[in-house]
């Protein structure tokens, strides 16, 4: 028997073996359209098949993000810090209801600990890590605020817990060299405070949202010159109310690929 016969019996007795060998995640095209299922230590392996997945960013009151580090028993991005939880829903699950499972599961917080699940961004990445496999995912971004800071951490999951304050963290990069963090974690983090990323004014007239910049979104003033950016859908929107306007405010969390 050659050695790559040999190589390639052992790549597959350790798939076999591996407990994502009997999970499925949501197969999905560029649009996040659900394309059936596919199994997800497959779709992780070689140059990967695009799939469904989420990330939940978890805060406190005064701004701070809770990192996690990624148990060394993870396959991808092992030991890496994420912010916090990241997984996948399975076939009739919302990602809220999926980001409500895992928070449980990885960190112990019940519903009751925290306010609403809500999402906030979604793209496309894909990233490789070396001699294990990749990550090509259309990926959600939810976020939640703790009222309860009481953690239960699975250490099956979870190396470690740090809180870092958000923006600093996002302005001070080499501050925090010392910490690998997980690339989805990375984009949506750059995404967050990224100045061209818009928030809209929703026109249910028109079907269609007035787009501005998070500058004035923040101030709550809408230019009288904005335009139409018929990019929002309803169903991809997360609507705020604007104390001094009253009108709802919805932002853009379209699909957007992510090569940085």
């Amino acid at each position: 028997m050659s050695s790559e016969d040999t190589v390639s019996e052992e790549a597959e007795t350790e798939k076999v073996n591996h407990e994502n060998a009997t999970q499925d995640v949501i197969a999905v095209d560029e649009d996040d359209r659900a394309d059936g299922t596919v199994n997800r230590l497959d779709a992780h392996l070689g140059d990967g098949i695009r799939h469904r997945a989420f990330t939940c960013l978890v805060f406190d009151h005064d701004g701070r993000i809770l990192l996690a580090q990624r148990a060394a028993g993870k396959r991808l991005w092992d030991t890496h810090w994420d912010g916090t939880v990241a997984s996948h829903p399975i076939e009739g699950q919302s990602q809220e209801e999926a980001t409500r499972q895992r928070l449980q599961e990885e960190l112990g917080l019940t519903p009751d600990q925290y306010g609403n699940v809500r999402v906030s961004d979604k793209f496309e990445y894909k990233r490789y890590y070396p001699n294990e496999g990749v990550e090509w995912e259309v990926c959600a971004v939810l976020k939640v605020t703790l009222d309860d800071m009481q953690l239960a951490p699975d250490e099956d999951e979870i190396e470690g817990l740090l809180w870092a304050d958000y923006e600093h963290l996002n302005d001070h990069p080499g501050w925090y060299r010392q910490l690998r963090l997980c690339p989805w974690f990375k984009i949506a983090m750059r995404r967050d405070f990224s100045e061209p990323w818009s928030v809209c004014r929703w026109e249910s007239a028109t079907n269609s949202c007035r787009k501005v910049s998070s500058r004035w979104a923040k101030t709550g003033r809408l230019p009288e010159t904005a335009s139409l950016c018929g990019l929002c859908r309803p169903e991809y929107t997360v609507s705020v109310t604007d104390s001094s306007h009253g009108y709802p405010l919805c932002r853009c969390v379209f699909t957007r690929h992510d090569h940085r």
